[in-house]
């Protein structure tokens, strides 16, 4: 579950899970590199809330952290992501610091650097200031290499494209299999183009899933508005949820985790209203649990 603020409380988390009656086994959250709360040292705490966190009678959840290279001095000219800069090795001490410091947690991470590349919205993104894949295939691999140096390996690393691209495709940006621990997809459902989780998510999971038989996926971000337009099907978000419940061991049997962008004050909220918060439960309490976090981290 995405979710906040991270005040180290986690009463919004718990929240959360004790309205739909499903321990979060991954907590996730974003984490911009040139942010004054980018630095390993402040987000060590976190780390280790997020690890031990309980709730509704289970221990225990497994850090997600959108890592994102942007923000001065890592976003230049307002605009411009020097993904050469990384692949280069000019911000090495600040990717050096959190690969050792993941390191010595002791404990699994999933690190998710540079996500929905394939989109046109963030600095690093397809085409943008003249992003090309292999540009971005180099970073993504100089990273993971960063880490892999470091012996951190218990961070394992998320490869994550977003369910609607560029022209350019979502393939062209996958740094291989070996870089990769983790397949994952971003898809929402908007009112203004409200659709069933099977077309919002068939095309992007068809099109990862080929990239590598056996590697686990997950929906690294899903959800879902409110406000459908008159005749929707389905016909309004708790609806919705329902059907993705039923969509996942179906048609999308390769997804082992669900991660809900639980953006609070929105109506992206998965326990409110009612009838939304009895979907979420039955969709997710229906969903198959792995025996404890770790097992989430075993690939």
């Amino acid at each position: 579950m995405t979710g906040g603020p991270l005040d180290g409380t986690m009463a919004p988390y718990r929240s959360v899970d004790e309205n739909v009656g499903r321990h979060a086994q991954i907590v996730h959250w974003y984490v911009p590199w040139g942010a004054s709360w980018g630095t390993f040292d402040y987000q060590r705490p976190l780390l280790d809330n997020m690890h031990e966190y309980a709730s509704v009678g289970e221990d225990g959840s497994v850090p997600l952290i959108t890592w994102e290279p942007w923000a001065p001095p890592f976003q230049r000219d307002g605009t411009d992501m020097p993904l050469t800069a990384i692949a280069g090795g000019e911000f090495d001490p600040y990717i050096d610091s959190w690969a050792a410091g993941l390191r010595d947690l002791g404990y699994a991470v999933l690190l998710d650097f540079a996500h929905e590349m394939n989109g046109d919205w963030y600095p690093w993104g397809s085409g943008v200031n003249g992003n090309t894949p292999d540009q971005y295939v180099a970073a993504y691999r100089h990273v993971h290499d960063r880490f892999a140096q470091a012996g951190a390996a218990n961070v394992r690393f998320v490869w994550n494209p977003n369910n609607t691209s560029t022209s350019t495709s979502a393939a062209a940006f996958y740094p291989g299999s070996s870089y990769v621990s983790w397949l994952a997809i971003d898809a929402y459902n908007s009112n203004s183009s409200w659709g069933s989780p099977y077309n919002e998510i068939a095309p992007i999971y068809r099109q990862v899933s080929a990239l590598d038989p056996y590697k686990p996926m997950m929906l690294a971000e899903v959800a879902s508005q409110a406000s459908p337009p008159p005749r929707a099907v389905p016909a309004n978000k708790a609806a919705w949820i329902s059907e993705l419940g039923r969509d996942l061991p179906q048609s999308f049997p390769r997804i082992r985790a669900v991660v809900w962008f639980n953006e609070l004050g929105t109506e992206l909220v998965i326990d409110a209203p009612s009838d939304v918060q009895a979907a979420a439960t039955q969709a997710f309490g229906s969903c198959p649990r792995r025996d404890d976090a770790a097992a989430l981290s075993d690939t």
